[in-house]
């Protein structure tokens, strides 16, 4: 047995006490400068790559079933993405200014031992996102096995009904799908961005040549091109104060569509060279990347409506009715579109979902967890979570995945709210990995960002609930409004919340607001240190590198204690 615990145990500092070595190991710790290998151009392509993805494509759509235009819901998708990015990029700095990943930073808000649950949150979202998205993904491959051979669904084994909404194929392709899964996988984070660099590629390329196929099929004959016009010019199937809330909730949904990254973005924004780097390629790939992607995704669902006359939103079902069995050129170019597309939509799960429910185990047992082992840990737990169930009918479960926005909100305003208002940049690195310090708080936990998270929660809760099938008029039209506002809701009550309590009982490393922003580790953490831990034994130092403003001397904690109330307790 204790070969075996031996062998499961990761790298760790052997100058961490035993208690402290249950927080921190080699992935945890502050990313080495040779590990930074991210650019600008790193997360152009991470963007480009992330926004082409099979729920992207369908997301317009989904809108206009709704009762929207298709040029209203592009402009809200717009909008919705422009503000997500504006949240990314703030999200983004802490990880790339100290390079720490999230179940790191979200420390300095929750403490020591109360971020397990944002972690918790976190790694539950991420396993469920990621059984779902392999499901949508075997779709890919069912296309792709289709172009070899259009016979092989007649097969009467693969035609046999597994189980509700899965027959033997469609489980032949979602295990292939998910065995595909298990090589990015194995990659680390800072070797990953080459694998989204030859989705930036292959992607757009695939969904180009989509685009262009649909809508010249489409406009074929005279006829079709006029059906096409009267779709495009459809009006709108709402009042005048229905669009206005329907626009709303548009643009919430493009954000809560992107809320899991909001949050783990400091996964990848850790690995940046330069803190520079996660600024202005966000801020335009961002909406661009999603615009474009939702634009092509309408487009070609109103091509194929104006062709047949079908509405139908899934692409995959779309590009596998162009299969012509007696033409081995177009079976190959339907081929290839959907291996774009399973490409596409390995990267989205790979980015969204493994990566960071990767990063967020190895926070929960890193004695025996690294992110590749937790990414392996997110692969094997959503086989288990039979998909096709979670998706199947009116009642489907992404609704309930969807409203999760709720809870991640909260989680967001609290670490923003930490690190931008209560302490203004300010940061003792050395601090995280340690059971007593800034951030041990009451046994570990920040009473603070609790009491802010179920504010946020609990304006919100009401309006989840009635979102539920069965439960719509359980609660008035206020509540859900409120709800329809959720990311936004959420994210400024357990702002104000958080800010409001830290100013009466500030915590310790808090400052003035008046105070200038500077970004600085008062630790004394140096770029040169094997470990955060080589600090106590090697003594203190500090250098500026990227643009990173690093104390030269050591700095006691309590020194930076907020000067705005007598009433500040070491813990509280």
């Amino acid at each position: 047995m204790q070969t075996l615990s031996s062998w499961l145990r990761v790298e760790q500092s052997i100058t961490k006490s035993k208690r402290e070595r249950w927080l921190s190991n080699a992935d945890l710790e502050p990313v080495k400068l040779e590990n930074r290998t991210w650019t600008s151009m790193s997360f152009v392509n991470f963007w480009v790559s992330d926004s082409i993805n099979i729920n992207t494509l369908m997301l317009c759509q989904a809108n206009v079933a709704l009762g929207q235009t298709w040029w209203q819901s592009l402009i809200a998708v717009f909008i919705g993405y422009a503000i997500t990015a504006v949240f990314v990029i703030a999200s983004s700095r802490p990880g790339a200014t100290f390079h720490l990943t999230f179940p790191v930073l979200i420390r300095q808000s929750w403490g020591i031992f109360g971020s397990v649950w944002p972690i918790i949150n976190r790694v539950v979202i991420a396993i469920l996102w990621f059984a779902v998205q392999t499901y949508i993904g075997g779709n890919c491959i069912r296309v792709m096995l289709r172009c070899w051979d259009p016979n092989w669904t007649t097969s009467a084994g693969l035609q046999k009904q597994l189980d509700t909404n899965l027959k033997g194929f469609d489980m032949v392709c979602f295990i292939i799908f998910w065995s595909l899964m298990l090589i990015p996988t194995y990659f680390p984070i800072q070797k990953i961005k080459h694998f989204f660099t030859f989705k930036a590629i292959v992607a757009p390329l695939g969904l180009i040549i989509f685009f262009g196929w649909s809508l010249g099929r489409a406009t074929a004959t005279p006829s079709q091109e006029a059906t096409l016009k009267s779709v495009l010019t459809s009006p709108s199937t709402l009042t005048s104060s229905e669009q206005g809330w329907e626009m709303v909730k548009a643009i919430v949904r493009a954000i809560s569509n992107a809320v899991t990254l909001i949050l783990n973005i400091s996964d990848l924004a850790s690995r940046a060279h330069d803190k520079k780097n996660v600024v202005f390629p966000q801020l335009l790939t961002v909406p661009l990347g999603f615009f474009i992607t939702s634009f092509f995704g309408v487009i070609i669902a109103s091509c194929y409506q104006a062709e047949t006359g079908i509405k139908e939103w899934d692409p995959m079902v779309i590009l596998d009715n162009f299969i012509n069995p007696d033409s081995a050129a177009v079976r190959f170019a339907v081929w290839f579109i959907a291996f774009c597309l399973c490409v596409a939509q390995m990267g989205t799960n790979q980015a969204a979902n493994v990566i960071a429910c990767g990063c967020d185990l190895t926070a929960c047992l890193p004695s025996y967890i690294n992110n590749r082992k937790g990414g392996y840990i997110c692969v094997f737990l959503g086989l288990c979570l039979v998909p096709w169930r979670l998706t199947d009918g009116a009642t489907s479960f992404t609704n309930y995945l969807s409203g999760y926005c709720v809870f991640l909100s909260a989680i967001a305003g609290t670490m923003l709210s930490d690190y931008f208002v209560v302490r203004r940049g300010r940061a003792n690195v050395a601090d995280l990995y340690r059971a007593e310090g800034w951030y041990s708080y009451t046994y570990g936990v920040n009473l603070r960002a609790v009491a802010a998270y179920l504010c946020g929660v609990s304006i919100n809760l009401p309006g989840f609930i009635a979102s539920t099938p069965g439960n719509e008029e359980i609660v008035g039209r206020s509540a859900t409004r409120i709800y329809n506002l959720s990311f936004f809701t959420g994210f400024l009550v357990s702002s104000v919340i958080y800010i409001a309590i830290s100013y009466i009982f500030p915590p310790t490393g808090a400052v003035p607001f008046n105070a200038p922003f500077e970004e600085i580790d008062f630790s004394g953490y140096t770029h040169d240190t094997d470990s955060i831990y080589d600090l106590e034994v090697n003594g203190l130092g500090g250098m500026a590198d990227g643009g990173i403003a690093i104390t030269t001397t050591k700095t006691d904690s309590s020194s930076i204690r907020s000067t705005r109330s007598t009433r500040s307790i070491e813990k509280a």
